[in-house]
């Protein structure tokens, strides 16, 4: 991998000095950046820290000279800390970042999330009011996979494991970390009781994509988004195995209310979940989605 320059920024805890998340601003290395009025801030999912998602570099490149640059936020869930997060935790630490921006002259921001960092940026739309993000112009969803369905067909004797979860969790309490046999099941990761249930058991607050729902659910989450929404799915994604893709898609944007949705989404042919694989050709086509869908925030 070649050095990527950029600008860290340091985001100040609840109006303290003391900085516990961070932004890096990805800059060209032929360009500063720092004239932008127009970010997209993007949260990746477990495991994921600083550039670890491997398009973000020529993302940067890409969107350079359009007026948008590229931060990648930071947070207290990065590396391993997914495991004893939550998705709150997530929603109010992007929502530190967008003040950041919006006090450092940002005025139109779209938020990028890549697999479970899709649920976090979906967390803040559904949760926060449009006034106290005026600055989210857009969300841009990249693998936005089920975690629970994923588990279930990966995980043996996934349903013994939640109920001694529930178990530590009603006894021991929410951040109760569980037993090391948990963690090998995900990423070797420590991981709490509320998290493990809140990615595995149906309805859990980790649970916004999986493709058992009804209408009704979907319409309860796709139908409350009120910004443009653009989603990318990776055809090789390894979950949900055998469903259609462009099937799942089209109840998305069913449940979309008008004006919504973008016809930018789509299945993308031959990509893996986080485009690694595919060659250049699913990364650029990945990015030209993104600069056009830019064109509509």
């Amino acid at each position: 991998m070649q050095p990527q320059k950029g600008v860290l920024h340091r985001i100040p805890s609840d109006g303290s000095n003391t900085p516990i998340i961070s932004a890096f601003q990805l800059l060209p290395s032929n360009s500063t950046g720092l004239s932008s009025t127009r970010a997209i801030l993007f949260i990746g999912g477990m495991g994921d820290g600083l550039l670890t998602v491997p398009y973000l570099s020529k993302a940067a490149s890409t969107i350079d000279g359009s007026g948008w640059c590229v931060f990648q936020g930071i947070l207290s869930s990065s590396y391993i800390g997914w495991g004893t997060s939550s998705l709150e935790k997530d929603k109010i630490e992007i929502l530190q970042i967008l003040e950041y921006l919006k006090s450092n002259g940002f005025d139109h921001v779209v938020l990028m999330g890549h697999s479970s960092g899709c649920q976090a940026c979906l967390k803040v739309i559904l949760d926060v009011p449009k006034g106290k993000r005026a600055i989210v112009n857009g969300l841009i969803l990249q693998a936005p996979v089920s975690d629970r369905e994923y588990l279930t067909e990966n995980v043996k004797n996934l349903k013994m494991l939640n109920e001694e979860a529930r178990e530590i969790f009603q006894r021991q309490g929410s951040d109760a970390v569980l037993p090391k046999k948990f963690s090998k099941k995900l990423f070797k990761t420590p991981i709490s009781a509320y998290r493990w249930l809140s990615l595995t058991e149906m309805n859990g607050d980790d649970d916004m994509f999986s493709t058992d729902f009804d209408t009704a659910k979907i319409s309860e989450i796709f139908g409350k988004i009120d910004v443009r929404l653009c989603v990318a799915y990776s055809e090789y994604d390894n979950c949900p195995k055998g469903y259609d893709k462009s099937l799942l898609l089209e109840r998305w944007r069913s449940a979309t209310e008008e004006g919504i949705w973008s016809n930018k989404s789509k299945v993308i042919k031959g990509a893996s979940h986080n485009l690694e694989r595919c060659g250049d050709g699913g990364v650029d086509e990945f990015l030209e989605i993104v600069l056009d869908f830019l064109k509509e925030c």
